[in-house]
């Protein structure tokens, strides 16, 4: 099903876009456990696990 609210993408709105973040990459290019992240960023241990797939 279409969303009949959304415009089309062109390719020129494309470098506008978002790109999603990879917070395992990060945490493990911090050397930090999920534990320690999650402390350290105050974030739910259990959202970080979901986060880290």
């Amino acid at each position: 099903m279409l969303d009949p609210d959304a415009l089309p993408t062109k390719l020129e709105a494309l470098p506008n876009f978002k790109r999603p973040v990879d917070v395992k990459a990060i945490r493990h290019r911090l050397s930090l456990s999920q534990e320690e992240f999650a402390y350290t960023f105050q974030l739910p241990l259990t959202l970080l696990k979901k986060w880290d797939g």
